[in-house]
């Protein structure tokens, strides 16, 4: 264990100790003379005696140095051990608070952050009054308690009772970087860096190595961890997936969720717009991950906020997820060809047309506008949500590039590409504007040689939901001409029999674009005939319209800001335009709404960014424009807090050291009763000055035998 010394410069002081040796050289005893008559016994005498004294005189030199440097040390006050590197007042100790969800699990009579505050708050008072104190509220967002460090004589135990935990996650990376910045600025070194924490086992992130790097080149500090809490049972809403289509009022749907249970057959429910809509039973023992379905009918327009929830538990802020259901009265489709040639159309485009609105019903989900290239505009791309395109005829320039800026501002498109006449201006124009480079032969088989489909990715959205018969239709459909295309970064959705891909999704930015290798006439494909391509094509068509959709609604984790992109065809852009009447109503503690608060709102592109700064509770963002709601924004616990397990201590601090960060320590037992204590060890000048003392006292009895011992007859020679 280290010695440390509050008053290190005292130690100077230790010089005194040569002051009895230059005493002793300057003053050697003189040996008295007396005559007597007989001399030879007196002789042998004072051998033996000067021998003696000589051992004795060496020896209360040796004695008067120990004395005094024991008291020299005694007044640099020196310490054994310690956590700190060196003791006494004037310390500069910054806390940090674990705020993150888990903080609020209940353990025994108060929760984990309540019993890290009463902790914190004792240090505090066991530091001397001289000491420099700062605390750092740490979950997704780090906050420094004060506006800058504070004497420990100042400071109302008050303003660390009033600190609650959040419902964010734990960002030790952000933790690391806000300390080296209060490191920098502490009044004293080395600095105290001070974790309450319960050490919830997670993933460390990525950049915790430059973060340590920032904190170590701060200044010199030490990291000193106490784990608050015990490992517990319990479970959790761990997401919830809305159907991932355009959806219409009154058609039945299924909301999933996954959940872990912390009882045997969990009861769950779903609330809607403040109403129990659904329930639904994880059947199964306790601690099972299981996913629960919940049968739901639509709700009418708009967007609507909902809870799935479970019994709570002794962590609840994980026992309740919000999401959002964006509910249409229609999606407007812009679909685009080339010029007819026959009765279906350029490409089949009427194939298609039919199956989105039969029989040219409008008033059914889509909407559907047929233009031709001649008679489209880069300006209609924006009233609409869902753009489709089938063969058409070599895009102008001015078109393409609104169409790719439509679509990198978060657009969603499906292309068919299926005439070979267009191959020159697909591999030369198109698909490399959309990243799927520019070599793609054009495949013709005979009829008797056809390619079956073959579905790749059976668990996309786009055919998640189809059953086992479904499924087998659809690779039951033949293929005789497409194009061999390069997937590139696209998911490849379908193939054919010889494994070219058939149907990918690439991404541009923000936006999507379903991409299919072959057009829908008869001569390439008998898709158009199956009991399969109504629902194939209205399922793709309502994909591509929530993918549009998602940009006006959203899921978040707690601390993160929401920034959503707002289709301006909602009918809204009048609305947005006024924005001194854009306002955002965050969430609040208890799952309530805090006080509106102004939107900043942003043109990009396109379409206008509404953005709201972040909040540390779960609920909703909810944006108004004029009294009309224009977006909501779910903010959810992050399914990293709901892990049960705990990390060791040690662990924790050699994954910290494997970073980089080599000074830590922990913080148990004793340690936490007398913190003060514990960074200084145990302090050693009281015990030097009684040593000190009793030197003292052993030199004055040697020192009265020496000088009666010193009294000794000395034969004179002349007598």
């Amino acid at each position: 264990m280290p010695v440390s010394f509050a008053n290190p410069a005292l130690l100077l002081g230790a010089l005194a100790a040569v002051l009895p040796v230059v005493i002793h050289l300057l003053s050697r005893r003189r040996v008295r003379r007396l005559p007597f008559s007989d001399l030879r016994f007196l002789r042998e005498v004072q051998t033996r005696q000067s021998r003696s004294l000589g051992i004795r005189r060496w020896l209360l030199l040796l004695l008067r140095v120990l004395a005094l440097l024991c008291i020299a040390l005694a007044v640099a006050r020196p310490h054994w051990g310690g956590l700190a590197p060196s003791g006494g007042g004037g310390r500069s100790v910054l806390f940090v608070l674990d705020a993150s969800a888990s903080m609020a699990t209940q353990q025994d009579d108060r929760t984990r952050f309540a019993a890290a505050v009463e902790l914190c708050t004792e240090m505090i008072a066991s530091l001397p009054d001289d000491s420099t104190v700062q605390v750092l509220l740490a979950s997704a967002r780090i906050d420094p308690l004060f506006a800058d460090w504070l004497p420990v004589g100042i400071l109302s135990e008050d303003a660390l009772q009033a600190l609650a935990p959040t419902d964010g996650g734990f960002d030790l990376a952000a933790l690391l970087r806000e300390a080296a910045r209060q490191v920098a600025t502490a009044p004293g070194t080395p600095v105290q860096i001070v974790l309450l924490s319960d050490l919830q086992l997670a993933p460390l992130p990525a950049d915790l190595a430059e973060a340590v790097r920032l904190l170590r080149a701060a200044g010199e500090s030490t990291l000193l961890v106490h784990q608050v809490g015990q490992p517990t049972d319990g479970g959790g809403v761990l997401r919830v997936d809305v159907p991932r289509r355009a959806v219409r009022p009154g058609e039945t749907v299924v909301v999933t969720a996954r959940v872990t249970t912390d009882r045997p057959d969990q009861a769950c429910q779903l609330d809607l717009g403040g109403r129990r809509v659904a329930e639904a039973v994880v059947a199964g023992p306790a601690g099972q991950d299981a996913e629960v379905a919940f049968s739901l009918v639509v709700p009418p327009v708009g967007l609507h906020a909902g809870w799935v929830r479970k019994p709570s538990d002794r962590f609840a802020a994980d026992d309740a997820r919000p999401f959002v259901l964006d509910v249409r009265e229609q999606v407007s489709v812009l679909l685009i060809h080339g010029e007819d040639r026959d009765t279906v159309g350029r490409g089949g485009w009427r194939y298609l047309a039919t199956a989105l609105a039969p029989d040219g019903d409008a008033s059914g989900l889509f909407r559907v506008r047929a233009v031709t290239n001649t008679e489209v505009a880069a300006g209609d791309l924006a009233e609409h949500d869902v753009v489709l395109l089938v063969d058409p005829e070599p895009l102008g320039r001015q078109f393409l590039g609104g169409l790719l800026r439509w679509l990198k501002d978060g657009g969603a498109a499906a292309l068919w590409i299926g005439d070979p006449t267009l191959s020159g201006y697909l591999t030369g124009t198109l698909l490399p504007a959309l990243a799927l480079g520019s070599e793609a032969p054009f495949v013709v088989r005979e009829q008797g040689a056809y390619e079956r489909l073959v579905v790749a990715a059976p668990d996309h959205a786009l055919l998640r939901g189809f059953g086992t018969d479904a499924i087998a239709t659809l690779e039951d459909l033949s293929w005789w001409r497409y194009y061999a295309l390069t997937e590139g970064t696209a998911t490849v959705l379908l193939t054919v029999t010889g494994g070219a891909p058939l149907l990918l999704e690439t991404e541009l930015q923000a936006g999507r674009c379903l991409v299919w290798a072959t057009n829908l006439r008869r001569e390439a494909t008998d898709l158009a005939r199956s009991p399969m391509f109504l629902p194939l094509m209205q399922r793709q068509t309502a994909y591509l319209a929530w993918r549009s959709m998602t940009n006006a609604t959203g899921a978040i984790a707690v601390g993160e800001a929401p920034a959503i992109r707002i289709p301006p065809r909602r009918g809204r852009t009048a609305q947005l335009d006024a924005t001194a009447e854009l306002q955002v109503t965050a969430p609040a503690s208890g799952g309530a709404n805090a006080l509106s608060q102004m939107a900043q709102l942003i043109w990009s592109g396109t379409r206008p960014l509404l953005r709201a700064p972040a909040s540390d509770r779960a609920g909703f963002f909810t944006f108004t424009a004029a009294g009309d709601t224009v977006a909501l924004v779910a903010a959810a616990v992050p399914a990293a807090e709901s892990i049960l397990a705990l990390q060791e201590v040690d662990a924790f601090r050699d994954e910290l050291a494997a970073a980089g960060l080599l000074r830590t320590g922990g913080l148990t037992g004793p340690a936490t009763g007398n913190f003060a204590a514990a960074l200084s060890g145990r302090e050693l000048a009281p015990w030097l000055l009684l040593l000190a003392v009793m030197i003292l006292l052993l030199e004055s009895y040697l020192g009265r035998g020496s000088e009666r011992r010193g009294k000794v007859a000395t034969p004179d020679p002349s007598a």
